[in-house]
């Protein structure tokens, strides 16, 4: 059909976290959107990541990795300036609430 297969990995550990932010340091582009909730708060939270390389697509639980996920990433991709990062309608709360 000239469709390839796309693997889809849902991370919610801590160690799946750190496997990811491996994997993800090894491409040249990721595609970035987030899913974030400012009903309750009043900054905004990122509820659910998702990220995409050619091969994977990462849905990652942002609130049951609250305390790791943006330190981890912001220190081994977000600021790998090798990676291209395309985000998907971050002008509203997607980038304040990855704090």
């Amino acid at each position: 059909n000239g469709t390839k297969s796309r693997q889809l990995k849902v991370i919610t550990t801590i160690e799946s976290l750190h496997e990811m932010a491996k994997d993800l340091v090894c491409v040249n582009e990721i595609a970035v959107d987030l899913e974030a909730n400012n009903k309750r708060s009043y900054d905004g939270i990122c509820c659910l990541l998702q990220i995409a390389t050619r091969q994977v697509d990462y849905v990652i639980d942002a609130i049951a990795l609250h305390d790791d996920l943006a330190p981890l990433l912001a220190s081994t991709v977000f600021a790998n300036e090798r990676i291209l990062k395309v985000f998907h309608s971050c002008e509203s709360l997607d980038i304040p609430s990855l704090h």
